[in-house]
């Protein structure tokens, strides 16, 4: 875990949750335009399936079926 400077504070797990939930809300609702919301879901498409493609090939190769 890494240390933070007095003045610096570290996200918690709530943190995290409520921005990935905030995140999905503006895809989701009327906040941001078509555009951005094509360009931000085909990003977060693509990052999993990369994510997923690795995952995937390092099964393969420990030889977890």
């Amino acid at each position: 875990m890494e240390t933070a400077d007095p003045g610096q504070s570290l996200a918690g797990k709530t943190d995290i949750a409520r921005g990935a939930v905030r995140f999905a809300a503006a895809l989701l609702g009327d906040a941001l335009p078509g555009w951005a919301k094509w360009t931000l879901c085909a990003l977060v498409a693509a990052g999993t399936l990369w994510q997923g493609g690795r995952w995937l090939l390092r099964r393969r190769r420990v030889g977890i079926r």
